[in-house]
């Protein structure tokens, strides 16, 4: 668990870029700033996508992220997804991710939710967005 988390997002290719590594303060300005400065119409679907999904990531070997889909006002997607263990198999080790999704009805909840992650453990992460109502994917 760290304070400074790798952020990224997508080009308009809809290839993974980095963007950085923030603190959970810089990260909610982040979230504020991409929420108000969406478009209300966009010409091309990869510019939407582009300037609507990105997210925060450790990037040691835990693997987890956050993914943020924010959809104009609306209800916005919300992804955390992290390694719960690695299986060994003969000179393999092979991940077994965890990852769970849910739309929460307005910024303010998932700004919560993002300084929460940068504060908490992946499972306790998890646990809390289970009783959020989270559905396992």
């Amino acid at each position: 668990m760290s304070n400074i988390k790798r952020h990224y997002g997508l080009n308009k290719d809809l290839k993974t870029i980095e963007l950085g590594y923030e603190n959970a303060f810089d990260a909610l300005k982040i979230i504020d700033d991409r929420f108000n400065n969406q478009k209300d119409f966009y010409e091309w679907i990869e510019e939407s996508i582009a300037d609507t999904m990105f997210g925060f990531g450790d990037d040691g070997g835990e693997n987890e992220f956050v993914e943020i889909c924010l959809m104009g006002k609306h209800p916005n997607s919300f992804k955390f997804e992290y390694t719960r263990r690695k299986i060994d198999f003969i000179l393999f080790k092979f991940p077994l991710f965890s990852s769970y999704e849910i739309e929460y009805k307005s910024i303010e909840i998932m700004k919560d939710k993002v300084a929460q992650f940068f504060k908490r453990s992946p499972i306790e992460f998890a646990e809390s967005m289970i009783q959020d109502g989270a559905k396992k994917v």
